[in-house]
């Protein structure tokens, strides 16, 4: 038995891994399970007994893509042992790894997201998986923000630049959870710190999936500003 099922698991990701190829190659539309039974070398028979539909397939092909991914970032978040500019490094590096971010797989990333909106189980799978980065992440740069402000020398322009830069992606990740306020307030924060360090779009849209345009720090805090004088149901 054992035996056994250790053959389903191999097959089961090879389904798995192969799915990921045809989705790269051919997207979500054209992969069938017929093309990655072949590509996998797995009976197309096995693949309907595992899987039932092409959507569980690709269900499950990208509940294996966010749990790898968020294995990865994981553990730089839980290390205590780490100062918070070492996590965001650790991070960073982790975000561009090619284990993470190959071509294909960000082609099979942007194949999912490109349906986010009309398929909820897609939805529920990204979603959950961003709410917990985005909080992590919020946490990280609130540590940092709290040590440079402790520590922080007067002409330490490198430093004083990254304070600033602290506050302009905290107030992206408050802005994205339309903690708007909130987020108006960081990005002011960073803008009397070193405006010309947050002069072009904050690293959070590009890590962070930002859904906004990228604008720079100043116009989107003055539209926020703008926006939030209004009444409620007149805000865009």
């Amino acid at each position: 038995h054992q035996r056994e099922d250790q053959e389903l698991s191999i097959n089961h990701q090879k389904l798995i891994d192969a799915t990921i190829e045809s989705i790269a190659q051919r997207g979500l539309g054209e992969t069938t399970i017929s093309h990655v039974s072949s590509l996998a070398g797995v009976s197309q028979g096995y693949a309907h007994f595992r899987f039932k539909s092409k959507e569980n397939l690709l269900i499950s092909s990208l509940q294996y893509l966010s749990n790898e991914y968020m294995e990865s970032w994981s553990k730089i978040f839980e290390d205590k042992k780490l100062a918070p500019i070492d996590q965001l490094s650790k991070i960073i590096e982790n975000d561009f790894h090619p284990r993470i971010a190959s071509r294909k797989k960000i082609a099979v990333w942007f194949s999912f997201y490109s349906e986010v909106k009309f398929i909820p189980a897609y939805q529920s799978i990204c979603q959950d998986q961003d709410q917990i980065y985005f909080e992590q992440f919020k946490r990280v740069l609130s540590d940092l923000i709290i040590f440079l402000q402790k520590n922080l020398e007067e002409d330490d322009k490198t430093g004083i630049g990254t304070l600033a830069a602290a506050y302009a992606n905290r107030g992206i990740i408050k802005d994205r959870n339309k903690n708007y306020e909130e987020a108006l307030k960081d990005y002011v924060k960073a803008l009397g710190i070193d405006h010309e360090s947050v002069a072009g779009p904050g690293l959070g849209t590009i890590i962070l999936n930002y859904k906004f345009k990228s604008s720079s720090v100043r116009e989107r805090a003055l539209y926020l500003n703008e926006q939030l004088q209004l009444p409620e149901d007149e805000r865009i």
